[in-house]
């Protein structure tokens, strides 16, 4: 012993264990010990699985003598399994059990949870390992190799007649729930729809059922967050599935039952896994508070009437000392001669009389392109900060778009729908790329402020060039439509 590498020891058909899983009662019956003093064993718990469930390999080493150790384990290919580890044990720890009337020591080598891809007889090819033996000094220790015999393993395929939207990766034992949170918003505030299923199964495959498109209710990408797990040998997880919906309108929303079609390979049927319908309550817009430039025209204590209406008029008399005349005093008479020529010449100056009846829609229309770039440089400037640009980043690019909308082309984005928003712009006679370009930009913002993730200037740099652009792009849009 010691020399070379030691010949292969396999075993004979007895040894390959197919039956139930190692680790029950009855996990190494039929397992002929013989005078052997090592068997290496493998087991799976079922040989005639339905494609997509579960297949459980263990591998065993059964020893009469002292093992120290594990020289070298060469675990078999899986060509045609999804495969899953169970257990890998670090350590070699020994449980004694009666194998063949023969007391031993189990060591769990493997345990693997095996996925079949598709159906038809294959084979698990077989193990080997090298075990060190004996009390670990220089003339008492052995290596010997142990394999074990290839499993024969004959796929089911799927009971037929397959229900409507079934998939093939949705094999196991499931459960399905969603919930939205918050359910009572103002329309343009977001909620999100969260999807959790939990169960038994080859998590990766499984697939969840889809939101389908709801009027006034707009979706945006969804995120997944898998979290894999065993339970009692058995392979599974949760799966949580959550969307962003925004509501475009006021009143009663109402989001359909999901149904999720499955196969449970325990009970060899199909079962329907449905959620209760949700329903979302959306309140009137809280309308935004009054920016600077909205500041002129907010109402003011001194424009506003008190609560308890118009106040009587109180007259005090009282009694003032008589002085001298005014028209003796000489600024009197300056005063009276330089009245008239101030306002002949107010009135001769062209431009003032301009400003005097200047049309304050006229001015906000001619202002709105200025207006918007100031806010994109406004955003421009948060990218510098320390952090870079975030919520408020993307708030500044939205409000220079939609505050553009408004002034130059009286279209209210706000209170639109997206679909109703590109229909008013294709009306005044915006190309179909800018527009979709348009609606692009502003689903980016207000992904970006109603889940907010990791900062990436990169993209930010490049959303504000993109505004600057479609400025650009409306605005040379309205003038070639006023020609």
């Amino acid at each position: 012993p010691g020399r070379g590498r030691p010949p292969a020891d396999p075993q004979p058909d007895s040894f390959s264990g197919q039956g139930p899983a190692p680790g029950a009662d009855d996990a190494f019956a039929g397992t002929r010990i013989g005078s052997r003093d090592l068997v290496l064993l493998a087991s799976v718990d079922t040989d005639r699985p339905f494609v997509g469930q579960q297949v459980s390999y263990s591998l065993w080493l059964l020893a009469r003598v002292n093992v120290s150790g594990i020289d070298k384990l060469q675990l078999p290919k899986t060509d045609g399994f999804w495969t899953e580890e169970i257990e890998a044990p670090q350590q070699l720890v020994g449980e004694a059990r009666i194998v063949d009337g023969v007391q031993v020591q189990a060591y769990l080598l493997r345990k693997r949870a095996l996925f079949p891809l598709r159906p038809g007889k294959t084979s698990i090819e077989p193990a080997e390992v090298e075990v060190l033996t004996g009390m670990g000094l220089l003339f008492s220790r052995a290596s010997v190799r142990r394999a074990t015999q290839p499993l024969a393993i004959d796929v089911q395929p799927l009971p037929s007649p397959r229900p409507p939207g079934f998939d093939p990766g949705n094999v196991g034992q499931w459960s399905l729930t969603a919930s939205l949170e918050p359910a009572a918003v103002p329309a343009g505030q977001p909620v999100t729809l969260r999807l959790v299923l939990s169960g038994r199964g080859n998590l990766r495959d499984v697939q969840v059922p889809r939101l389908p498109s709801i009027s006034g209710l707009r979706a945006y990408d969804a995120t997944t967050t898998d979290k894999p797990g065993v339970e009692q040998g058995r392979a599974g997880g949760t799966r949580t599935v959550e969307q962003l919906l925004v509501p475009e309108r006021t009143g009663e929303i109402e989001m359909p039952a999901l149904t999720l079609q499955t196969f449970d390979p325990v009970q060899k049927q199909y079962k329907a896994l449905r959620t209760e319908p949700l329903r979302l309550t959306v309140g009137a817009p809280v309308q935004a508070p009054a920016g600077p430039q909205d500041a002129a025209s907010a109402p003011t204590a001194q424009n506003l009437l008190a609560a308890g209406g118009l106040r009587p008029i109180r007259l005090r008399i009282t009694q003032v000392k008589a002085g001298a005349a005014p028209w003796t005093s000489g600024w009197f008479w300056a005063a009276l001669l330089g009245g008239p020529l101030l306002v002949g010449g107010l009135l001769g100056s062209r431009r003032v009389l301009l400003l005097a009846v200047r049309d304050p829609d006229k001015v906000r229309v001619r202002g709105a392109r200025s207006a918007a770039r100031k806010r994109l440089r406004g955003a421009e400037a948060l990218l510098t900060r320390v952090g870079g640009g975030g919520v408020e980043f993307h708030t500044e690019v939205a409000r220079a778009l939609t505050g553009y909308l408004a002034d130059k082309q009286g279209v209210a984005a706000g209170g639109l729908t997206r679909a109703e928003l590109s229909q008013a712009l294709l009306k005044r006679g915006h190309l179909k790329g800018v527009v979709d370009g348009l609606v692009a930009v502003l689903d980016e913002c207000d992904r970006a402020r109603f889940s907010p993730g990791a900062k990436d200037p990169k993209a930010q740099q490049l959303l504000l060039e993109k505004a600057d652009a479609l400025l650009a792009a409306l605005d040379r849009g309205r003038r070639e439509e006023a020609a």
